[in-house]
């Protein structure tokens, strides 16, 4: 069956940033949405990724990375999509999170420590022609400092103790501002 010239192939960046964008303002909607997870959003990110007649969205693939000695479970990469200029996706979100030792909510989901694996994930993705971590803060507060942000993930990406293969382009989102960097 000949695929139709308009269907596209892959997500772009500005892609991404859009869907960001849309999941933001689908979490502005609601006043408490400490109860919402990452899966939450992950299902609502694989409609949006439907709704769009890519020519493939494949979810929970199985990674290319091997697990670390001891996993209970192989490393799975959120959405891979497309065919032949495949982009593989990982999905992180900043959000509320109740610490039970400080008794107070705090934003969370969004640091290099907090989404080494899927960085390292991606990093191994040598099909994928490109390899995005996008991170949506829908935790209602302020953004993040970007300039920090970007420091941060671009030191660790350089630091010896990462091995890089492939390069990750990492997109924040946040209600009111967003950023790409380059990994």
């Amino acid at each position: 069956m000949a695929k139709n010239a308009t269907t596209p192939e892959y997500p772009t960046r500005d892609t991404v940033i859009e869907l960001g964008k849309r999941l933001c303002a689908a979490a502005d909607e609601y006043a408490d949405r400490k109860g919402y997870t990452e899966k939450h959003f992950e299902l609502a990110l694989c409609c949006l990724l439907q709704d769009r007649k890519y020519s493939r969205v494949a979810t929970q693939r199985k990674a290319k990375l091997k697990p670390k000695k001891g996993a209970k479970k192989p490393n799975q990469l959120d959405f891979e999509i497309g065919n032949t200029n495949r982009v593989a996706l990982e999905f992180a979100v900043r959000r509320m999170v109740y610490l039970t030792k400080t008794k107070n909510w705090q934003a969370k989901g969004h640091t290099v420590s907090e989404n080494r694996s899927e960085l390292r994930k991606l990093t191994h993705e040598d099909v994928a022609k490109v390899r995005y971590l996008l991170i949506v803060d829908v935790s209602g507060q302020p953004p993040v400092d970007l300039d920090k942000l970007k420091r941060d993930y671009q030191t660790y990406v350089a630091s010896q103790s990462f091995k890089k293969k492939e390069s990750v382009t990492v997109v924040y989102v946040h209600s009111d501002t967003y950023t790409v960097i380059a990994c």
